[in-house]
């Protein structure tokens, strides 16, 4: 979870992180533990973040973008109460009070990330290229991210 920086790509990052770095410096007055963990979370923003703002696709995805299998099975879990649908790349991801209609958003086929607290859904073409283990601000970061408007889940493809 982001704590000193709002930026969304590289650029912007970097000019965050000199203006904190005024403030927080210790020789600035700043408190060195808090510098610190500035430049921690710098760090690891600086290797997860795109080059620019256009890089960042999934946030400009529009629901017609949405591949067939993907829209169907959000289908299957819009109408369940309690719930948020969040598209991550080319996974779906639900969210919220799960509890009570797990054994429908199972049914759909999506499966628990203990890990996130979250059902996500893939395609089966999925192949897991890292042992790495990524929160989902770090997964939101890399991949882009929308929230599905229920509402609107019908008109979807």
């Amino acid at each position: 979870m982001k704590k000193y920086f709002k930026s969304t790509n590289k650029k912007d990052l970097v000019k965050e992180f000199k203006q904190l770095a005024k403030q927080l410096h210790p020789d600035n007055g700043g408190d060195a533990e808090s510098f610190k963990e500035m430049q921690a979370e710098f760090d690891k923003l600086l290797k997860t973040l795109p080059e620019t703002e256009n890089a960042q696709q999934g946030t400009e995805r529009k629901a017609a973008d949405i591949p067939q299998e993907m829209a169907e099975v959000i289908k299957k879990v819009a109408h369940l109460d309690g719930i948020e649908i969040e598209i991550c790349g080319s996974w779906v991801w639900v969210s919220g009070n799960t509890y009570p209609v797990k054994n429908a958003i199972k049914a759909a086929g999506f499966k628990f990330s203990s890990g996130k607290k979250a059902w996500y859904w893939h395609n089966e073409n999925y192949q897991r290229k890292s042992r790495k283990k990524y929160s989902m601000d770090d997964i939101r970061i890399m991949h882009g991210s929308f929230a599905v408007e229920k509402e609107k889940v019908y008109a979807i493809a």
